[in-house]
């Protein structure tokens, strides 16, 4: 049992607040009595979404708000990409497609921003180096902005789909961070851009970080389907077309697993896609089978069935994904499915893998942390060891 255990006090205390029994709690959360019993006393993980999107519905609050996010600083990676937050939301804030809330805007060339944007995607898709990719993302966003407010032509399209990018950067950056109303804002924006030069593969690629971005999954799952509609008719032999669509089918089948439909038609459809794209790097997408197998692990997890996540896994040939934000996804995923599995020390193993990999993903993600503490809870009847102790230090779980 944990002694600490900040998140099952919280929803205990939450469920109290509500005048809900444990019964009326789990009733509407859509688990056992039992369950949520063991979480509220520490002696379950909170391992799955749909259990904490069930919880976040029950007791009236966001998931965001039920697991605590955004955490405390713990890391110098994390303080310094989390220092230009408010840069990127005032951009986002003076800006439109089309207009710049400023009378005299620098008008920077398009060649040098579309570069900055592709960089900052670069460092955050392919380095996992969140303060990087961070770092001048404001100035690219508004330098894009004035671009699209100039006259039609061929700078301003460069700079609509540059806008796609950076907004879809931004996006993931706030999303880690815990600022999910940003990330929206900046999912939106994307799509708006890709609306303005009417490019339904860009819009694709925009709408799967709108998705990103929701907290509800049946909205998500709602979202995907609509998108995979309209660049349907567009996939033909395009490369970048079919990742988008594949990409967008394993995201339909991650929120049919999360609210427990069949998700096996969708990923089965990302299979056959993968088999024609062979492993990508468009766009810090990195379709391709490789990240189809990063996803089906995940799948697998979110169906409570971490034995055969950990065997998903072990087919995946990890080091085919040249990103390292993907390659820690995979870890942090597998060490979940290591956890649910009672196999603490290789799940122990895999998060730090995944920590090295990308040190602020992991430290931001509510699943790994809920993880780690519950190992380091189990561990408690033996010895915790340092390399535990240290990994819940840095996570900020102390």
């Amino acid at each position: 049992m944990r002694d600490d255990n900040a998140l099952g006090r919280r929803i205990r205390e939450l469920r109290r607040i509500r005048h809900l029994s444990l019964d009326a709690a789990a009733g509407l959360a859509g688990m056992s009595r039992s369950m949520l019993s063991y979480i509220e006393r520490g002696e379950r993980a909170l391992e799955r979404r749909s259990h904490v999107q069930g919880l976040a519905y029950a007791l009236r609050i966001s998931p965001d708000e039920l697991l605590g996010q955004p955490y405390p600083l713990t890391g110098d990676d994390r303080a310094s990409a989390q220092a230009h937050i408010e840069g990127i939301r005032s951009a986002l804030m003076v800006t439109g497609i089309g207009h710049v809330e400023d009378a005299n805007p620098v008008e920077r060339p398009v060649g040098e921003l579309v570069a900055n944007a592709g960089r900052a995607r670069t460092a955050l898709c392919r380095d996992a180096d969140y303060s990087a990719a961070a770092a001048g993302l404001a100035d690219i966003l508004v330098g894009l902005h004035v671009h699209t407010a100039g006259p039609a032509g061929r700078d301003q399209e460069r700079a609509l789909r540059a806008l796609v990018l950076a907004c879809c950067t931004a996006c993931a950056i706030a999303k880690e961070l815990g600022y999910s109303d940003l990330a929206w804002v900046a999912a939106e924006r994307a799509r708006h851009a890709a609306q303005a030069i009417d490019d339904p593969v860009l819009d694709g690629l925009a709408s799967t970080y709108v998705c990103y971005a929701l907290q509800t999954h049946v909205t998500k799952l709602s979202l995907s389907l609509r998108a995979i509609g309209r660049i349907e008719p567009h996939v033909g032999s395009d490369p970048l077309a079919m990742q988008v669509y594949g990409q967008l089918q394993l995201r339909a089948a991650h929120d049919s697993a999360v609210t427990g439909r069949p998700a096996a038609d969708y990923l089965a459809e990302a299979y056959r896609v993968g088999e024609r794209t062979g492993e990508r790097t468009d766009y810090g997408i990195y379709f391709g089978p490789t990240n189809i197998g990063i996803w089906d692990t995940a799948i697998a997890i979110e169906q409570g069935e971490g034995g055969r996540a950990a065997r998903i896994a072990e087919q995946v040939n990890i080091t085919a994904m040249p990103s390292r934000q993907r390659q820690a996804m995979f870890y942090a995923d597998l060490g979940r499915a290591l956890a649910q599995d009672r196999q603490h020390a290789q799940a122990l193993d895999a998060f730090l893998t995944a920590e090295r990999l990308a040190p602020v993903f992991v430290h931001s993600s509510p699943f790994a942390r809920d993880a780690v503490l519950d190992i380091r809870d189990r561990a408690r009847r033996a010895s915790v060891g340092r390399e535990l102790s240290a990994l819940v230090y840095r996570m900020g779980l102390i």
